[in-house]
C-alpha cells in the first residue's frame, strides 16, 4: 500500500539536533519533474503557506480578544470557512500531485505484470472522470450562488464553489500529466474501459432513463465503490464518484447534491483544529522524537525487553502526535532503530513492536482521527480526547505484557544522572499531549485554542529554544502540514457525500435494526473487535472512520452502550488494522525504518496485534476504562 511519498524517503529521513525533517517530500523530490510542474507547485504551495498562516493569526487574535478583553471577533467564522476550503480542495488538489492522497495500491502492486500499467492508468481516468463531474457541478453552484454573501466579511458564497472548481482543475491537470508515465496500450486500454463504462452509464439513465429497484441501486454503488478501491482510486475520489453514480442510477436528487455535500463536509468548526494540530506535530517531529525516544528507553529501558519496551513506551507518548501514520513511525523510529539493532535486537522484532505500537496514537490527544469523529458524529472532542486515554494506557500495558515475555535481552543499566538527563530533555515535548488534556478536561480552553497555543508552543521549542528549525524548514514543514490538511478534509468532505447517499439508501436504519435484532450490544463489541481491524486494514484507518462512524455510533446507543466507549473501540480496532500486515501501511513503514525483512517481521508481529486486539476487547466489556476521566473531570 502507498499512501505518501514518505514510504519513498524514509531512508533519508533524519530527525535530530542539527538537522530537520520535513517528514514528507520537498522540492528536490519533484526535480526531476517538468517545469511547469514546479513552477505551479511552487504557486500552490505558497497560496497554502499564506492561507495557513492568516488563518493561524486570526485564530490566535480570536483567543487574545476573548481571553483579555472578553469580546471575540464575529467574523472568525467567515473567514476561518474560507481558509479551510482553499487549505481542503487546493491542498487536496496537491496531495493528489505529491502522492499524499490516501489510495490502496496494495491490489495493484500485486496484479500480473502484463496489465499492471493498465490497472494503474485506469486510476488516473477514473480521477479525470470525478475531476470534471465535480467541476462541472462546482460551476453550476457557483452561478447559483451568485449574489449571496458571508454575514460578516461579505465573502462571496460563489467563492466556495470556485475554490473547488479551480481545485479539479489542477487535479485534471496532473492526472493527465500522470497518464504521460504510461505506455500507448496501457493508455488506450484503460481509457476505452472508463470511456464505456461512462458512456454506458449517460445512455442509460440520461438518455433512456432507466429505473432499477432500490437494492440494485445500492449494489451498484458499493460495486463501483470496491471497484475503484481495487484499482487504487485515491479514496476521496472514489466516494464522491460512488455517491455521483448512486444519484444518477437511482434518480434520487440531483447530481449538484454531491457538490453541495463536499461543501458541507468540510463546515464542521471542530476542523478548524486539523491543520494546527498537525502542524504543531509536524514542527515536534522535527526537533524532539529523540528526546522523546531517550525518556521512554530511560522509563522502562532495565525490564526484559527493555529497549522495546521503551519503544512502547515512545510510541505511547509520540505517535498521532503529527497526525499521519508513517511520519510518527518514521519519527520515533529513526531515533530508536539504531540502537536497537546496536544492543542485538531483531529488525523483525523492533519493526514488529514499533508497527502495533503506533497503533497506539489513535485514540491520544492531539490524534487528528479522533477530531474527525467529533466532526462526523454528535460527540465532543473533549469527550473524545479525556476518554480515549485510559484505553490507549491499556493497550500499551497489553503490548508491553507480550514483550516482556517473548523478548530475552535486557536493557542496558540506568543511572540516576542519565534518568534525569532524559527527563529533563524529553519533559518539554511531553507537556504538549499532557498540557492539551488538561486543558480540555478542565474546559479552560476549547480544541481549536488548544490547536494554536500548540503551535505557539512548537514554535518556541523548535525555533528558539532547540534551534532545531531554520526558516526554510518552518515554510517546508507549513507546506507539508497544508498539503496534509488538504488530502485529510478532502477525505473528509468526499466522504460526507458517500454517507448522505447511505442515509438515502436508509443504510443507518438497516444495519441499526439488525444490531438491535441481534438483541444485546455484546455482539456490537464482539463483531466490532473481530471485523474491524480488516476494514481498517483495506481501507486504511480514517477512510474506513468515515464510513463506519456515523453509522454504528448511534447504533451503540439504542444498544444501551455508552456512544463515546463504543467510538474509542472503534477508533482503536479501525487503527489496530491499519498498522497489521498484510495491508496496514504503518506496518511497511515500519520494516523499512528498522531495516526488517517484510516476511520475518510478518511471522513475529501476530502476538503483539493479539494483544492490541484483547485490550480492545477489554475496553469494550469494560465502561470504566473510557468513562472514568470524563465522568471525573465532568467533560460533557
Amino acid at each position: 500500500m502507498d499512501v505518501s511519498p514518505l514510504s519513498n524517503d524514509i531512508d533519508t529521513l533524519f530527525v535530530g539536533e542539527e538537522a530537520v525533517s520535513t517528514i514528507l517530500a520537498d522540492e528536490s523530490d519533484y526535480a526531476s519533474r517538468a517545469t511547469w510542474f514546479r513552477v505551479l507547485d511552487r504557486v500552490i504551495v505558497s497560496v497554502l503557506i499564506l492561507t495557513f498562516f492568516s488563518n493561524f493569526a486570526v485564530i490566535v487574535a480570536d483567543v487574545f480578544t476573548r481571553t483579555f478583553f472578553r469580546f471575540s471577533l464575529s467574523w472568525e467564522t467567515d473567514f476561518t470557512t474560507s481558509a479551510l476550503t482553499v487549505m481542503a480542495f487546493l491542498g487536496g488538489a496537491r496531495a493528489y500531485a505529491t502522492g499524499d492522497q490516501v489510495a490502496i495500491k496494495t491490489f495493484v502492486d500485486r496484479s500480473p505484470k502484463k496489465i499492471r500499467q493498465s490497472v494503474r492508468a485506469l486510476a488516473d481516468w477514473f480521477t479525470i472522470v470525478a475531476a470534471v463531474g465535480i467541476g462541472l457541478t462546482a460551476l453550476q453552484a457557483a452561478w447559483s450562488d451568485s449574489g449571496q454573501l458571508s454575514p460578516y466579511l461579505h465573502i462571496p458564497l460563489s467563492s466556495y464553489s470556485y475554490t473547488l472548481a479551480a481545485a479539479m482543475v489542477l487535479v485534471l491537470v496532473f492526472a493527465i500529466a500522470r497518464l504521460t508515465r504510461f505506455n500507448v496500450r496501457a493508455l488506450v486500454q484503460s481509457g476505452s474501459v472508463v470511456f464505456v463504462l461512462t458512456f454506458i452509464t449517460v445512455l442509460l439513465f440520461f438518455v433512456v432513463h432507466v429505473t432499477l429497484t432500490a437494492g440494485v441501486v445500492l449494489a451498484v454503488m458499493l460495486a463501483s465503490l470496491i471497484v475503484m478501491i481495487i484499482v487504487g482510486v485515491p479514496v476521496a475520489f472514489t466516494f464522491t464518484l460512488s455517491a455521483a453514480l448512486y444519484l444518477v442510477v437511482g434518480h434520487a436528487a440531483p447530481v449538484s447534491a454531491v457538490e453541495l455535500n463536499l461543501e458541507q463536509g468540510i463546515s464542521s468548526f471542530v476542523l478548524v483544529a486539523v491543520p494546527l494540530f498537525i502542524l504543531a506535530g509536524l514542527m515536534l517531529a522535527a526537533g524532539l522524537s529523540h528526546r522523546v525516544a531517550a525518556m521512554g528507553r530511560e522509563a522502562v529501558g532495565t525490564l526484559r525487553g527493555g529497549l522495546l519496551q521503551g519503544t512502547v513506551v515512545s510510541m505511547f507518548l509520540f505517535s498521532g502526535m503529527t497526525g499521519v501514520k508513517i511520519a510518527d513511525i518514521a519519527a520515533v523510529g529513526s531515533a530508536v532503530a539504531p540502537v536497537l539493532k546496536e544492543e542485538g535486537y531483531d529488525p523483525a522484532d523492533s519493526a514488529a513492536v514499533m508497527s502495533a505500537g503506533a497503533a497506539l496514537g489513535e485514540t491520544i490527544p492531539p490524534s487528528t482521527v479522533l477530531l474527525v469523529v467529533a466532526s462526523i458524529t454528535a460527540l465532543t472532542p473533549e469527550s473524545l480526547f479525556v476518554g480515549g486515554i485510559i484505553p490507549a494506557a491499556v493497550a500499551a500495558f497489553m503490548l508491553m505484557i507480550a514483550v516482556y515475555f517473548r523478548v530475552k535481552i535486557r536493557g542496558p543499566k540506568r543511572t540516576f544522572k542519565g534518568s534525569i538527563r532524559a527527563l529533563v530533555q524529553g519533559f518539554p515535548a511531553l507537556l504538549l499531549p499532557v498540557g492539551l488534556f488538561l486543558a480540555l478536561a478542565t474546559g479552560i480552553a476549547t480544541p481549536t485554542e488548544v490547536s494554536a497555543l500548540a503551535v505557539l508552543y512548537a514554535l518556541i521549542l523548535t525555533v528558539v529554544v532547540y534551534r532545531t528549525v531554520n526558516f526554510r524548514g518552518l515554510m517546508n514543514i507549513v507546506g507539508s502540514a497544508a498539503t496534509l490538511t488538504g488530502m485529510v478534509l478532502f477525505l473528509v468532505a468526499g466522504a460526507t457525500a458517500f454517507t448522505w447517499t447511505l442515509v438515502l439508501a436508509n443504510v443507518p436504519t438497516a444495519v441499526a435494526s439488525f444490531m438491535t435484532g441481534l438483541g444485546s450490544k455484546w455482539w456490537l463489541i464482539l463483531l466490532t473487535v473481530l471485523i474491524m481491524p480488516v476494514f481498517g486494514s483495506v481501507l486504511e484507518g480514517l477512510p474506513a472512520i468515515l464510513i463506519f462512524a456515523p453509522i454504528l455510533v448511534p447504533v451503540a446507543g439504542t444498544l444501551g452502550m455508552s456512544p463515546l466507549q463504543y467510538a474509542i473501540l472503534l477508533v482503536m480496532t479501525l487503527g489496530i488494522g491499519a498498522f497489521a500486515p498484510p495491508f496496514g501501511v504503518g506496518f511497511y513503514a515500519a520494516c523499512k525504518v528498522c531495516g526488517a525483512n517484510v516476511e520475518q517481521a510478518m511471522k513475529r508481529c501476530w502476538p503483539y496485534f493479539g494483544m492490541l486486539l484483547v485490550a480492545a476487547l477489554i475496553v469494550g466489556l469494560v465502561p470504566w476504562f473510557t468513562l472514568v476521566l470524563p465522568n471525573l473531570f465532568h467533560v460533557s
